[in-house]
């Protein structure tokens, strides 16, 4: 029965937080997206945490091999959490952007941990980086 509670507990808690968080932001949802298009496979990367597919159209993007027509993933999602300095839970989640979006582009700033609009705009976008960019 314990394990039941804990199973019911877990969503809802996702759940304020995520509404927590959208309440709080100035920021657009973010819009950039990208396939990645490496060995064989067509990865669609969305910039606001959504992985694998297309939220405007609602279509898959995880096709391997490319071109096929064939996709092994409809869609995944980036899901953090942590406990805070005072016991707190923390959790940053995407869920088919069903109740609002938890991830937006651009770093936060020291006090806070926020972001302004302007902010948001700029980088909302997907960079491609070479291993020669890098080394």
């Amino acid at each position: 029965m314990k394990k039941i509670k804990t199973l019911f507990a877990i969503p809802a808690i996702v759940t304020l937080a995520l509404v927590q968080t959208n309440a709080q932001t100035p920021c657009s949802p973010a819009t950039a997206q990208v396939d990645l298009d490496i060995n064989n496979v067509r990865a669609t990367i969305v910039n606001g945490g959504d992985l694998w597919w297309d939220p405007v159209n609602q279509i898959p993007g995880y096709e391997i091999p490319k071109d096929s027509g064939k996709h092994s993933i409809f869609n995944g999602a980036l899901w953090i959490g942590g406990v805070g300095g005072t016991g707190q839970l923390h959790v940053a989640s995407q869920t088919y952007r069903q109740t609002g979006d938890d991830y937006w582009p651009g770093p936060l700033d020291h006090s806070g941990a926020t972001i302004d609009s302007t902010t948001c705009i700029q980088y909302d976008k997907i960079w491609k980086l070479n291993k020669q960019d890098v080394i």
